[in-house]
């Protein structure tokens, strides 16, 4: 399939046939892959996750994303797989972008930290390390709220590794082992609550690009 058929936080790629258009445009083939999954695919390839046989990647951003790879290949029926920010977590009728209810990305994305900044008058960057207790407490919410999705992410797919990364883990003040000990906590014990490990991303911006070299390479397109 084509076209684009859903694409909340840029809704009008929706009906754009996005491979052709771009393969005519540049005159060359056009691969299309899941923005996730090119970044995970880039930390198995020369990241945090490199040689790893069972990844589960979680990228927190403006959304939040997850993809899954199995000995160094994508592992999913469509690219419609693992949508972790559409989890149902709560049941207080908060609309989530996509239109529906209670997803994760209703309690837990960067638009809701953008809200946050707005209400309390700080700014974006300084959320994690600002000692307002009433934020404080928001917060603390929000990453126990990801550490949750993650677990059921996890119960699910018993990965070896879980990747964690985007733009959100990397903001100033994050609580890294806050994070980590929540998402344990919703493990079962001992496994894998003690056996599974964490890794956070490491190539930034750059893991899209060993990614899509991973694909080019699959497909003997480059050496």
């Amino acid at each position: 399939l084509d076209a684009v058929l859903r694409c909340n936080n840029l809704p009008q790629l929706v009906g754009i046939k996005l491979k052709t258009r771009l393969a005519e445009a540049l005159g060359c083939p056009v691969y299309v892959e899941h923005d996730i999954m090119l970044q995970l695919l880039g930390e198995v390839t020369a990241g945090a996750a490199q040689g790893e046989r069972y990844v589960l990647g979680v990228l927190m951003g403006t959304g939040i994303g997850a993809g899954f790879v199995q000995h160094g290949r994508p592992f999913r029926r469509s690219a419609a797989g693992l949508e972790i920010g559409h989890i149902p977590i709560r049941n207080e009728g908060k609309r989530c972008i996509c239109g529906n209810k209670d997803c994760l990305e209703a309690y837990a994305s960067g638009h809701v930290l953008a809200d946050l900044a707005q209400q309390h008058d700080i700014s974006f960057d300084q959320l994690f390390v600002h000692r307002d207790t009433n934020l404080v407490q928001k917060l603390e919410s929000f990453v126990e709220d990801h550490a949750r999705a993650v677990a059921t992410a996890v119960t699910l797919l018993d990965p070896e590794l879980v990747l964690v990364g985007g733009g959100v883990p990397q903001m100033p003040g994050y609580p890294h082992k806050h994070f980590e000990t929540s998402l344990r906590a919703h493990l079962q014990s001992p496994y894998p609550a003690e056996q599974l490990r964490l890794a956070w991303a490491s190539l930034g911006q750059q893991a899209a690009l060993y990614g899509a070299l991973n694909i080019l390479r699959r497909d003997k397109v480059c050496p």
